[in-house]
């Protein structure tokens, strides 16, 4: 659940002060930085197209369909240099000793587990398919210093476009000194890649927000930042300590209450907690309570907000459903419907519990310890490690109601 809601804040950082006592730059500075990286992607991208249609026509002349090679050529230059950037970022995050939860770039997805990644292909719109902005989710450890943890993420993906441009440019001037007449081709299509890669390597350390700050802009911040006393928001301190396994009755009280009076999605995620903490100690009933606060909560958000948070919704109204199928010891509401893909990819231990309550209640116990032990082992690829201590609490409430019921059994047998 952790992870969906990591991306719900990628999509959404502006809404809450995560990193609260930064400097934040005054409106004219900020249009200007803007303005400043749209003319510099504008000239990286005209300057690395010409570039790379010079190198197509060098080799094959331009027929029509040449150019379609070219937008594809250079469309695959675009998006390599987007995954060179999003790598830098994680590269220099795990460097810092930050945890990284998931990289996008375009409509790829990943989420990063205990050995690997899980990665799926997630068009967020009707052409997303084609995008190639990316982002990279990573969490700051607490324990370490704020402040140069964060300036080694910032710097990372502008470093990476940089190293890659000179990189280019070095194999150009290499091709280039090697044959002049058979390398010409090879040798623009090198410095179209230099020139994208510099481009965007420079523009992201212009320093703006639009809504979310650019990676000049954290630079920036956390280097102005000094020894002034600065802090994390409650989502993040809740990741970071998710992360470190804190479960969530052992929050800190300021994290839950400083959810709870932000907007949504944020405030979502302080019902979540309440859920999980009600679980843990086997208090069903609270569950009706909670889910009438969702329904008012969802009831005053915008609809194209719902639309971004559909995963994390999802996963709440299973929750709810699965504490209410305890309480009642009815299993008929349990339905895979209720999840929607995103939910089951970010949260693939939920479902497999669900069925294990399903089997349990139906008396079926070795189907539900064949459940609750994929359940368990999809906990255990988390990176959040509350999670698996979390299942195992909820685990232990369903194999009781299931030998309770199977007594039960006995005694009318």
């Amino acid at each position: 659940m952790q992870d969906t809601i990591s991306k719900t804040s990628v999509e959404n950082r502006a809404r809450e002060p995560n990193e609260i006592g930064l400097w934040r730059p005054p409106s004219w500075f900020n249009v200007s930085a803007r303005c400043g990286w749209w003319l510099m992607i504008l000239g990286g991208c005209l300057g690395g197209l010409a570039l790379m249609l010079r190198a197509v026509h060098l080799r094959l002349g331009m027929s029509p369909k040449d150019y379609l090679l070219v937008i594809l050529l250079y469309f695959i230059i675009m998006w390599t240099t987007s995954v060179i950037h999003e790598s830098g970022h994680i590269v220099t995050a795990r460097w810092a000793s930050m945890t990284v939860l998931s990289i996008q770039v375009g409509a790829l997805q990943g989420m990063a587990m205990t050995r690997g990644w899980r990665f799926r292909w997630h068009p967020r719109g009707p052409r997303s398919g084609l995008s190639v902005s990316g982002s990279v989710l990573a969490i700051p450890n607490l324990d370490r210093s704020l402040r140069a943890q964060h300036i080694s993420y910032a710097i990372g993906g502008p470093f990476a476009n940089l190293i890659a441009s000179l990189s280019a440019m070095l194999l150009a001037c290499l091709a280039w000194s090697y044959s002049r007449e058979s390398a010409s081709e090879l040798v623009n299509a090198l410095l179209s890649f230099a020139v994208y890669n510099a481009a965007i390597g420079a523009a992201n350390l212009l320093p703006f927000a639009c809504p979310n700050p650019s990676d000049g802009l954290q630079l920036l911040q956390w280097l102005k930042s000094g020894n002034r006393a600065c802090r994390v928001g409650a989502y993040v301190r809740f990741l970071a300590l998710s992360i470190q396994g804190v479960l969530e009755e052992d929050l800190p009280g300021d994290v839950v209450t400083e959810l709870a009076v932000l907007p949504p999605p944020y405030s979502l995620i302080s019902i979540q907690i309440r859920l999980k903490t009600a679980q843990h100690s086997g208090r069903w009933s609270e569950v009706h309570e909670l889910e009438d606060e969702l329904d008012r909560m969802l009831g005053n958000i915008d609809r194209q907000l719902v639309a971004t948070i559909e995963d994390l919704i999802s996963i709440i109204r299973m929750e709810i459903i699965f504490t209410k199928a305890m309480e009642l010891e009815d299993e008929s509401q349990l339905s895979s419907s209720i999840l929607t893909a995103g939910a089951t990819w970010w949260l693939p231990s939920l479902w497999p519990r669900c069925l294990a309550l399903r089997a349990a209640l139906s008396g079926n116990a070795p189907e539900c310890e064949r459940k609750l032990a994929r359940s368990l082992a999809w906990a255990d690829k988390s990176l959040h490690r509350a999670l698996k201590s979390s299942e195992s609490l909820v685990h232990h409430h369903i194999r009781a109601t299931a030998a309770r019921l199977s007594s039960k059994d006995a005694l009318v047998n």
